[in-house]
């Protein structure tokens, strides 16, 4: 175990180093480039789902959201992930709220009722997926089959809140244009 943590610690300075190397860089670093410095530095060593972790917080703290929801789509299908409703949670949020590809909108879909079958009505996963749902119909016109609307009621009667709802009822945006 000591020799796997030492290992993840090294493979971290490695990515560190080039991003802080990199910083002037508005948007993006040669991945492949840190690919190869971690094989280097901590040979054999399964980098891959730290490297994810890393390549989703990067593009978020840069706002570049297309780039974010495509490594978000890889990090989601990653084992350890696929029952990690805060993780799943948080990033379809993000999607929801920072997205406007409608394609790359519609990838999140399933992720979001993954969650809601996993949470046993949790009211931020309910929401943030009817969130979802309301925002690929209102603005892209994605039809999943699923009503957003009884989504989001339950919603409102789990966190006696009705403002959202009312929106959708009206057909109001729910997030920031």
């Amino acid at each position: 175990k000591d020799s796997v943590f030492v290992e993840k610690e090294m493979a971290m300075s490695v990515i560190y180093r080039l991003e802080t190397k990199a910083a002037n860089t508005p948007s993006s670093l040669d991945w492949v480039q840190v690919k190869t410095e971690i094989e280097k530095a901590v040979p054999g060593f399964d980098y891959s789902l730290l490297l994810l972790s890393h390549q989703v917080s990067f593009y978020q703290s840069k706002k570049n959201w297309d780039q974010y929801g495509n490594y978000a789509i890889k990090y989601l299908e990653a084992p350890l992930l696929k029952k990690d409703l805060n993780k799943i949670n948080e990033i379809v949020w993000n999607i929801f709220l920072h997205c406007s590809d409608a394609e790359l909108l519609k990838k999140f879909i399933p992720w979001g009722r993954k969650a809601v079958e996993l949470s046993n009505d949790n009211a931020a996963i309910l929401d943030t997926y009817a969130q979802l749902l309301y925002k690929a119909d209102k603005l892209y016109h994605i039809k999943t089959g699923e009503d957003y609307m009884e989504m989001e009621s339950r919603v409102a009667g789990l966190l006696h809140q009705e403002e959202i709802f009312s929106k959708m009822q009206r057909g109001l945006p729910t997030w920031e244009k």
